[in-house]
């Protein structure tokens, strides 16, 4: 049971350090490729990101 637990524990962090850089790339990309990005309101515009990199 502990290794589960532990091997759930790894596999989340990993996932986070992953996705951080990740998402940091996407963002300086699309700031650099699209000046809208860069404009308010910033809300919606993150949350197109967002899905944008769901997928």
């Amino acid at each position: 049971m502990l290794e589960q637990l532990f091997l759930g524990s790894v596999l989340i962090v990993i996932t986070a350090l992953v996705a951080a850089p990740c998402w940091w790339a996407l963002e300086v990309q699309l700031g650099r490729t699209r000046t809208w990005m860069a404009r308010p309101p910033h809300g919606p515009k993150l949350m197109a990101a967002l899905c944008m990199a769901m997928f």
